[in-house]
């Protein structure tokens, strides 16, 4: 019995012993399972880790491409002219130490630091804003935009220098618009104090954003406030292009309530003006030129919104006298007057002592003598300053003469005075010199649109009219005119729709200049040119005709006569044609025009009576140029294309008034030809209009086909063929067919008409 006892006690020791070594491999295997499952965890834990954060870069990077395309589609839809090249080139031209006396001004400082009507102080410490509302779903328009209506412009009698002046009325200490004023004289160097401004400002007003438009008659992209408003608002979103509610502001803007064309309108742009600068917060607005703007009733009207519903301080500079008249009230202007009169002392001390060095004065010059005279005669004019360094410059000059100049600055001087004797500097020139300065400042002045610098070296390619010599080339044009035009003509920089960047053109150093050559009565000898000097160039009735002759004479003689894309079918590309024919774009769209100016002219004086004795000839030289280009059929094609491929809509309406105003019996033929293609023109455009502004080469094809002409050439391309047989030939055939009867052939193809037409003796039995 012990025995079997003591092997069942060893028996369940071996078990005991099994069990607990099979407990510890569980408790083992148990262990390293949840080892396993941590790291597992713990892998997963960093792949779910790295997937979010590429989640995170790849929403990052999409909503940062959302917002690049959302800002290149607002850039397209605001399409701005190029503001930032005219503050540049202002900035490069200002001399160094001037302008600054307006930033120590006290009205200025006031402006800089007010406290605006809103009770909020202006400043680095006013609190900035930039909550936009973008659900249109969300009755969260701000109230200066009248809900269900838009931007309206409610134009009234109201001067625009009144309510330029009224924006500044009812704040005390200071008005949130600041008009700086030159005197009446143009010329006080506003504009370079306008750049100086906008510098000054971007980099002592404590990170508060700046905006700046520049207004320039010359430029037709730069004179409306719908430029304005394009402008200010790209510089907005180019500060803001980082921030989702501002772009979002944009793409609603483009959205919702869209007129659905590519550009904003006036009503959206203003629209959206008005809610951004209301959510900005402190901001500042410099704006130049405000007489040169060409409906500034409009953007008074912005400005006044501006700042009655947002923290924006506006700064304006312009001449004392707007379009309607003289300002006459009280408010926050701030007279240039005499203020610059430091600036200008800086400006000729530098340019006196660089002409004394070069010895363009006798040995011994008393330079501060110089200085003062020139200080008196500017009289606050830094344009006359800059002219007359300009004058004392030119080579032609003795150093007598230049003294004698200075001596004769008695008293304070006008701008007429200046050009008057830089107008005597080139009538003085030789014939040849003092032609070709005359006719490139009647080219500058008069034409429709500034002119590119290749467009006025293909204008001067042109021969001279009456002239069998060949036109001039030269091969340094540019120097030729600045020599030849003593300082009166500058190279600038235009924004034109048909080039991707900026290009050079021509243009009168200042608008004054434009209104010295053109405030002569056109009946008269032009200014400057007087007794053996009189020139047909200047005088805006010659001119007119000048350049209406030579952009016909170009599109005659200087442009293939032939379809202009070369390829049949091929759409015609206006950059394209510019490459080859520069003047073709003016000539194309601008002869007619200056015929339309010579018509406006004439009812201005009433009767051609009163226009200049040489005008007849001009008119005989015009009418034979139109009348060989009516004749000339492939030209009149190229005209046609042309016009269509510049997006213009071809018209001889001008044309025909201007035929008719003169009234020659011995151009009877040449006026009913003119009517006849306008006729023509006019069926042309409703029939074909949209066709041929997509795809200006089907003139010559399915036009010439379906739409013939009689002053146009026949078509080459295609032939048309009516299926339709007409009323049958024959003087003793009745007008109208007796009976018809018409039967489908089985094919389908063809409808066969059998028609039967009485003769006239028998119609009487048929038709009684």
């Amino acid at each position: 019995m012990n025995d079997h006892f003591e092997t069942f006690n060893q028996e369940f020791e071996v078990l005991q012993l099994h069990t607990e070594a099979a407990s510890r491999d569980k408790d083992a295997e148990e262990r390293s399972s949840a080892q396993q499952e941590r790291l597992n965890a713990e892998v997963a834990r960093n792949v779910l880790l790295r997937i979010q954060a590429k989640t995170s870069e790849f929403g990052s990077l999409l909503l940062a491409q959302k917002l690049n395309d959302l800002v290149n589609r607002a850039k397209q839809w605001l399409a701005p002219p190029s503001y930032a090249d005219e503050l540049e080139e202002l900035q490069r031209s200002r001399c160094d130490g001037t302008g600054e006396w307006l930033f120590s001004d006290f009205q200025f400082i006031n402006w800089k630091n007010l406290v605006n009507n809103t009770g909020k102080e202006s400043g680095p410490e006013a609190e900035s804003t930039l909550e936009c509302p973008v659900d249109p779903s969300l009755d969260t328009t701000p109230a200066l935009i009248p809900k269900g209506g838009g931007f309206q412009f409610n134009i009234g009698e109201d001067r625009p220098e009144d309510k330029l002046l009224a924006l500044s009325e009812g704040v005390e200490e200071a008005a949130p618009l600041l008009w700086i004023q030159g005197r009446g004289n143009p010329g006080a160097g506003k504009s370079v104090l306008a750049a100086c401004t906008v510098e000054f400002l971007s980099f002592h007003a404590d990170d508060i954003p700046v905006f700046y438009f520049f207004f320039r008659e010359e430029d037709p992209s730069m004179r409306s406030s719908l430029a304005a408003l394009r402008s200010i608002l790209a510089q907005f979103l180019s500060k803001h292009a980082h921030l989702p509610q501002i772009v979002d502001s944009f793409a609603l803007a483009m959205t919702s309530n869209s007129s659905g064309q590519p550009t904003g309108t006036q009503d959206e742009l203003g629209d959206l003006l008005l809610l951004l600068f209301g959510c900005i917060g402190d901001c500042f607005i410099v704006l130049d030129g405000l007489d040169e703007c060409e409906d500034e009733d409009v953007l008074l009207q912005v400005l006044n919104l501006l700042v009655k519903n947002s923290l924006c301080r506006i700064i304006v500079f312009s001449r004392p006298i707007l379009r309607h008249g003289v300002a006459g009230k009280d408010g926050e202007v701030l007279q240039i007057g005499l203020r610059n009169q430091n600036d200008i002392e800086t400006f000729l001390r530098n340019n006196i002592h660089a002409l004394i060095s070069k010895s363009y004065f006798p040995q011994h010059t008393d330079e501060e003598f110089i200085l003062q005279r020139l200080k008196l005669g500017s009289d606050g004019m830094f344009l006359w300053a800059r002219l007359m360094i300009g004058y004392l410059q030119l080579p032609v000059l003795t150093r007598t003469r230049r003294m004698k100049t200075i001596m004769d600055v008695n008293l304070p001087e006008g701008l007429e005075q200046m050009y008057d004797r830089l107008m005597d500097i080139i009538n003085s020139k030789l014939r040849i010199e003092r032609s070709f300065a005359l006719l490139v400042l009647s080219l500058t002045t008069y034409a429709v649109r500034p002119l590119t610098c290749r467009e006025m070296a293909e204008v001067l390619k042109i021969p001279s009219l009456g002239e069998n010599e060949e036109g001039g080339d030269y091969p340094d044009l540019h120097n030729t005119i600045m020599m030849a035009c003593s300082g009166l003509i500058e190279r600038a920089t235009l924004n034109d729709s048909r080039y991707t960047k900026p290009t050079s053109a021509y243009r009168l150093i200042h608008l004054s200049a434009k209104e010295y050559f053109t405030s002569t009565n056109v009946t008269t000898n032009p200014r400057g040119c007087t007794g053996e000097s009189s020139n047909p160039y200047l005088s805006a009735v010659q001119t007119h005709f000048h350049l209406a002759i030579r952009c016909l004479r170009y599109l005659m003689y200087h442009v293939p006569a032939q379809q202009l894309s070369g390829i049949a079918g091929r759409i015609s590309d206006s950059r394209t044609l510019d490459e080859s024919f520069p003047l073709l774009d003016y000539a194309t769209g601008h002869w007619t025009v200056h015929l339309g100016l010579i018509n406006d002219i004439n009812a201005t004086f009433r009767c051609v009576a009163s226009l200049p004795d040489q005008q007849e000839w001009w008119y005989h030289e015009c009418a034979n140029s139109l009348v060989n280009f009516l004749q000339q059929k492939k030209v009149l094609m190229v005209w046609i294309e042309s016009c269509y491929a510049s997006g213009q809509v071809p018209s001889f309406g001008k044309v025909v008034r201007w035929l008719n105003m003169f009234g020659n019996d011995n151009r009877e033929q040449l006026q009913k030809d003119s009517r006849e293609f306008e006729a023509y023109l006019q069926a042309l455009e409703t029939e074909w209009g949209s066709k041929l502004l997509a795809s200006p080469s089907l003139v010559w094809g399915e036009v010439l086909a379906f739409t013939p002409c009689r002053l146009l050439p026949g078509a080459t391309e295609m032939k048309v063929k009516s299926l339709i047989y007409g009323r049958p030939k024959g003087k003793k055939l009745f007008s109208r067919h007796l009976c018809k009867i018409s039967e489908l052939t089985v094919d389908g193809k063809w409808v066969v008409v059998l028609s039967i037409w009485p003769s006239r003796y028998n119609a009487g039995r048929y038709f009684a």
